[in-house]
């Protein structure tokens, strides 16, 4: 199974659309600690409902990691301002690489746009990612969910992703993909 890692917005977007279990059922999800602590351990002290449903679905599914340093991911936190990125996010970055991760899943525009970027420049160290919404639409297309399990999903999260975003995936739905 390929390895994907999830930052705090990839792992509450997928929850939320009720597609998180889908996803670590056919793929070694990982999550590193500080993604962790900010969604389970401080959402539980704050009873976010979230945070308890999140912690079983990481106990059966998701391994959480110690994500380590490494000159790849400081190479590419470097092709862009690490300082405006959260703990999450850089961790999710180093985890992707200390496991060689396929992809990481997140929805957090600063950390998209800086990967972009370092994509735009470095072959050698392109970070594939993708987001939520395209997440579902790739499952529907693989036939792990049905469409109508990823429109459902789209419309759950639909308040909380770009409006273009939820617009392209229910196209890319409709055309399978094409």
């Amino acid at each position: 199974m390929s390895k994907i890692a999830l930052d705090l917005d990839g792992l509450i977007k997928l929850k939320k659309a009720g597609l998180l279990t889908a996803l670590a059922e056919c793929h070694d999800c990982l999550i590193p600690e500080a993604v962790y602590r900010e969604t389970v351990t401080k959402g539980k002290k704050e009873l976010y409902e979230d945070a308890f449903e999140i912690e079983e679905i990481v106990e059966k599914n998701i391994e959480c990691k110690k994500a380590k340093k490494s000159d790849r991911s400081n190479k590419v936190l470097k092709s862009g301002d690490p300082t405006s990125l959260g703990k999450g996010e850089k961790q999710a970055l180093r985890l992707y690489f200390q496991e060689e991760g396929k992809a990481i899943i997140s929805d957090d525009r600063t950390f998209l746009n800086l990967l972009d970027r370092n994509n735009r420049k470095s072959e050698s160290e392109e970070v594939p990612f993708i987001t939520p919404a395209n997440a579902m639409v790739a499952m529907a297309n693989k036939g792990i969910i049905s469409n109508e399990e990823a429109r459902r999903g789209l419309n759950q999260i639909k308040d909380l992703i770009r409006q273009s975003s939820y617009q392209v995936a229910l196209e890319e739905l409709e055309h399978g993909g094409e």
